[in-house]
């Protein structure tokens, strides 16, 4: 069965085209699970509306997930292709055995 949730990345307050977040409190998480990360085009944060959402979902490669850690959780990377990005934006994720 899959799992889904979301969490904040912050790219900061100075333009960068890299961002990290820490995900825990996956307790059923393994070191084997397979794990999706994306940016969905609509969502907004008190940052960033839905059109920058958008315009993050053109300008950044494929959001991935680094550093699995069984019953704890994983670290979601964003990295731009082209331009920079400032402050927080909205992820979600689905993982599975």
């Amino acid at each position: 069965m899959a799992a889904t949730g979301t969490a904040t990345i912050n790219f900061g307050a100075t333009p960068t085209d890299e961002a990290t977040v820490v995900i825990t409190g996956l307790a059923d998480m393994t070191t084997s699970m397979h794990v999706e990360v994306f940016i969905q085009a609509d969502d907004t944060t008190g940052d960033n509306d839905a059109a920058a959402h958008e315009a993050l979902s053109y300008f950044a490669t494929k959001p991935v997930a680094t550093s699995r850690v069984a019953g704890t959780g994983f670290t979601a990377v964003v990295r731009l292709w082209a331009g920079f990005a400032i402050g927080t934006f909205k992820l979600h994720y689905v993982y599975a055995a």
